[in-house]
């Protein structure tokens, strides 16, 4: 089940964010996306620290949360 959906600038930075849940979990999604852009931006500035290969479009898990996967 999808709960959020965002759409992410060149500059690594959200445009658009929509959640679907009530409006007390909005705050929580706004936290994850933007802990998950953190992690892709470190990932893609330091691909020889974080990735075996440069080829590698997998990041993997981004944020660990106990009730989604992101």
């Amino acid at each position: 089940m999808i709960v959020c959906v965002a759409v992410v600038g060149h500059q690594n930075n959200p445009l658009y964010l929509q959640s679907f849940t009530e409006a007390d979990d909005a705050l929580k999604l706004h936290h994850v996306v933007h802990c998950s852009l953190d992690v892709i931006d470190e990932r893609v500035n330091n691909p020889k620290k974080s990735a075996p290969t440069l080829n590698e479009t997998f990041l993997g898990l981004l944020y660990p949360t106990e009730n989604y996967k992101v």
